[in-house]
């Protein structure tokens, strides 16, 4: 990457990352729509990946839960891997304007979604399904 595509690209973190400490919204969630503004989605997905697991797992570390989370969640985490390769794969064989009109759907139907709806708890015995 060229350095002005390397100043925005850490300015958006930076961004992503104030926001997510302002709002609690996630980074990726802030960071994504921001770099696909320059950068390909295929190219900045895996640029966002490490620093978004590296704040989760930061916040879980400080709220001093880490252990409590590791183990009520383990199955998510291990699920994550497969949908993790099949998401790569369908995002390599669509078009960029593709992948980016259905970032940009699904960002929209998550505002709407969490602006109408309030929040919920689960059961720890829902929680595992």
């Amino acid at each position: 990457m060229d350095i002005p595509t390397t100043t925005f690209v850490l300015l958006a973190f930076f961004v992503a990352a104030f926001l997510k400490g302002i709002t609690g919204l996630g980074f990726s969630t802030i960071c994504l729509p921001i770099l696909s503004i320059l950068i390909d989605l295929k190219m900045a997905i895996p640029l966002v990946i490490i620093p978004s697991l590296s704040s989760n797992v930061l916040v879980m570390m400080q709220a001093g839960r880490f252990r409590e989370a590791l183990h009520r969640f383990w199955p998510l985490y291990l699920s994550a891997i497969p949908g993790l390769m099949l998401g790569v794969s369908v995002l390599s064989s669509v078009k960029s304007s593709w992948s980016r009109a259905v970032l940009g759907a699904i960002l929209f139907i998550f505002a709407l979604w969490s602006w109408r709806t309030q929040a919920r708890t689960l059961s720890l015995k829902a929680e595992r399904w």
